[in-house]
């Protein structure tokens, strides 16, 4: 169900879940000083960002169908991230040189430090990050290069195939991992697996594969990710996630995101289709990156429930000023540039839209 401007308002509504599930998290943990744990057991954060992933999974490809050579798709994936976070990394920096103590560390940086941790690279080269959520936004440039890749040696209706064949990379690299006796970061390869399921769910929405298809993809997926989940967190132990947590977060974004984008008639429901949710889905990117600086800014007043609150009222009042001025902006001048420059197509990079073609959806 689209909006005016084209968003598609269940999937803004999933956003705002998303980033929702991430400040509980944060603000929870810090609020109820050990007092919540029944609640942060069933791994809020792990949902969000899981979540996340998918959401992306499903996205990219319907940006992919408006773009015309892979220099716009870098151009539009570049000034969709990088504005937002490196003003919010800046506000960090700016937090540390005051005395904000969960960013004393960055007033310690190097050259090289900042430089890394501007560039997203910060994990690769073994700096510190400034900014805790980072890290999803190193990888999710990883799923971008990934997915290009993919699009490149292969179609939409091969979508499946991918996933199964990742999941199969997956199950191979969880036996390795056992056998050497190391632990590979699991967690972070696991959004890549849930972004290629967002990918195989957009294209059976498309019509680009069957629904039988789909349901085995999802069936092996799904095994592929408990096996390599208590792996990583039940065989070799993880100091702050549980296999449980991450078995309850993992399933319950499968679930809802699942749910949310395969059936019409929840996706007309009140909840989905709200206007409300989708205003605040619209600015979940702004909330994702500044949930964490308002909160330890206020921290040096307040604490508490009472500074959770007024946490979340501030962040969504700045997210909303942040997508104004610095989002919309930005992905404004990507359009402006990529216009001012028409590049030749990309071969094969153009995909059919949405309902022009016969759907495989109910076989």
């Amino acid at each position: 169900m689209a909006d005016r401007g084209g968003r598609l308002a269940h999937v803004d509504t999933l956003r705002f879940v998303a980033a929702a599930a991430v400040v509980a998290q944060h603000y929870v943990e810090r609020a109820a000083q050990g007092g919540a744990d029944w609640f942060l057991r069933l791994g809020p954060g792990v949902f969000g960002v899981a979540l996340f992933f998918m959401i992306s999974g499903f996205v990219i490809p319907l940006a992919v169908q408006k773009t015309l050579s892979w220099r716009t798709y870098w151009l539009q994936r570049l000034f969709r991230i990088m504005p937002m976070y490196l003003v919010t990394f800046a506000l960090v920096i700016m937090l540390g040189w005051i005395g904000v103590p969960a960013y004393f560390h960055v007033s310690d940086f190097g050259v090289a430090s900042y430089i890394s941790n501007a560039l997203l690279v910060f994990e690769y080269v073994g700096h510190p990050a400034a900014l805790g959520v980072a890290w999803s936004l190193s990888l999710e440039y990883v799923w971008y290069a990934f997915f290009a890749f993919v699009f490149i040696v292969s179609k939409p209706k091969h979508a499946t195939h991918v996933c199964i064949g990742f999941a199969i990379c997956l199950i191979a690299a969880a036996l390795w991992s056992m056998w050497s006796a190391t632990r590979l970061p699991f967690e972070r390869i696991a959004m890549l697996n849930a972004a290629l399921w967002g990918y195989a769910v957009w294209s059976w929405s498309a019509g680009h594969v069957s629904g039988r298809a789909l349901r085995w993809c999802g069936a092996i997926s799904a095994v592929v990710l408990i096996f390599s989940q208590w792996v990583g967190f039940k065989h070799f132990q993880h100091p702050s996630v549980r296999f449980e947590t991450g078995l309850i977060a993992w399933g319950a974004a499968s679930v809802v995101f699942t749910s949310a984008m395969t059936i019409k008639s929840l996706q007309r429901s009140l909840v989905l289709s709200s206007q409300s949710c989708q205003k605040l889905g619209t600015i979940s990117f702004s909330v994702y990156l500044l949930h964490e600086p308002v909160n330890h800014c206020l921290g040096m007043w307040m604490s508490g429930w009472s500074q959770a609150a007024v946490a979340v009222l501030a962040t969504v009042a700045l997210s909303f000023v942040s997508y104004r001025f610095v989002e919309m902006p930005s992905l404004k001048l990507a359009r402006i540039i990529a216009a001012s420059r028409k590049a030749p197509h990309a071969p094969g990079l153009l995909m059919t839209p949405i309902g022009t073609h016969q759907s495989t959806a109910n076989k």
